[in-house]
């Protein structure tokens, strides 16, 4: 794999994280959305299948402090943003990713409290994150072409 493809999968698994974001924002201020998928599993996820793919040797090239942190990370975000989907949809979803188009549940004042608490969370979890992949990028860039031959 060459080192400028293995760049433009990671800022499409980035962009991935990021408009899953927005759809959660979307959610939580009522905003219509026509499909909404749930990921149960942060491998199944834009940026969990390019972090977790087993042909990229990602442990090799970044230390593994960051990779542990990014990988805790991932499965924060992960376990909140499925208690924000139960709040709307309380349906378990069946399979690695499922569709809802089904009209959102009624929420509670107290769900509402509970989705708010959540979203802050998932916000912090997800800067967090963020933070993390931007120092990953960083240092990619400036490994050399060969680190790339995996």
């Amino acid at each position: 794999m060459s080192k400028e493809l293995f760049l433009k999968q990671f800022a499409k698994a980035k962009q991935s994280h990021s408009t899953q974001m927005n759809q959660l924002k979307l959610l939580v201020r009522n905003m219509p959305l026509d499909d909404i998928e749930i990921y149960v599993g942060m491998k199944e996820t834009g940026l969990g299948k390019w972090f977790y793919d087993d042909t990229i040797p990602l442990k090799s090239l970044i230390h593994d402090s960051i990779y542990n942190d990014i990988d805790n990370f991932l499965n924060e975000w992960q376990d909140v943003y499925f208690k924000i989907y139960q709040i709307y949809y309380p349906e378990k979803p069946q399979g690695l990713i499922s569709k809802f188009l089904k009209k959102r549940h009624k929420v509670s004042e107290l769900d509402q409290d509970k989705e708010q608490f959540y979203f802050k969370e998932i916000e912090e979890i997800s800067l967090s994150l963020r933070r993390s992949l931007n120092s990953i990028e960083g240092r990619l860039n400036t490994l050399p072409e060969k680190s790339y031959n995996f």
